[in-house]
């Protein structure tokens, strides 16, 4: 009976491990553009280390919603954009079944700059529904104003920004399957970039935590 019983209190125990693990193994895939799959975690837990990061937006058209998020539901990652021209800046809502994923992709601003008037590609997704949303070129939506303050207390060589912008789109993003598109007619937000070096990336835990950025 004593066996029985001790048997019966470990399992809950076992089940609760079994499904963390299973978790763990799912939010390494969080960020993936392509993946069908609801998340409700995040392997960015806080945007600054200081806290103050958030993103405003009003969104118009298949989504309708006024966006206002902050460190306690918003997920942010920034880095170099994939061809160098610019920079490229992720905000999510950091958990929903079916959260919505903004990237902006800014040309013409380097580390640490500042800029006005900047043009930006938008892409928005739907995660956990398949549905993307691209103003598929950088002529639709502008920052208006933008600047960069390196992050205290973060190592040099990982070299961590503060960024933050505000700006507006006068045409919508469209729906890459299908007939849908969304106006972003305004937004402004404080998040995050990091630049890491060649020489640097093997060992900086930025480039180790920092989760992946589709293409924008």
């Amino acid at each position: 009976m004593v066996a029985v019983i001790a048997c019966l209190c470990a399992a809950p125990a076992t089940i609760s491990l079994a499904a963390k693990s299973n978790n763990q193994v799912h939010d390494k895939h969080v960020d993936a553009p392509n993946s069908s799959s609801s998340t409700s975690a995040d392997v960015q837990v806080q945007c600054l280390p200081a806290g103050g990061a958030y993103l405003r937006a009003r969104l118009n058209g298949t989504i309708n919603t006024e966006l206002s998020w902050n460190d306690r539901n918003l997920s942010c990652v920034g880095s170099v954009r994939p061809n160098g021209e610019g920079i490229r800046l992720r905000f999510a809502a950091a958990n929903g079944p079916s959260r919505l994923v903004l990237l902006f992709g800014i040309t013409g601003l380097k580390e640490g700059q500042s800029g006005k008037a900047l043009p930006a590609n938008l892409t928005i997704i739907r995660e956990g529904s398949g549905e993307f949303y691209g103003t598929q070129g950088d002529n639709k939506c502008t920052i208006d104003d933008i600047s960069q303050q390196p992050l205290q207390g973060v190592p040099l060589r990982q070299r961590a920004y503060r960024v933050v912008a505000r700006g507006f789109c006068t045409q919508p993003a469209r729906a890459l399957n299908g007939d849908g598109a969304i106006l972003v007619t305004r937004f402004d937000f404080v998040g995050r970039a990091d630049f890491v070096s060649d020489d640097d990336s093997s060992g900086s835990s930025s480039a180790a935590t920092a989760p992946a950025l589709p293409v924008t």
